[in-house]
């Protein structure tokens, strides 16, 4: 899954996967996010769930 893939549903991340560090970029790539980029990341971090 890239990262500005579509996200539509909620992701249980498990404590051995590479999501953690996902949502680590997506939480660095939405300090730097235009508005609009902001929006949607906002939006697919609270579909994610650790």
């Amino acid at each position: 899954m890239g990262l500005l893939s579509k996200l539509n549903a909620p992701v249980i991340l498990k404590s051995d996967s590479s999501a953690k560090q996902e949502l680590q970029e997506l939480e660095q790539l939405q300090k730097s996010a235009s508005f609009e980029q902001k929006k949607e990341l906002e939006q697919r971090l609270t579909l994610i769930h650790i």
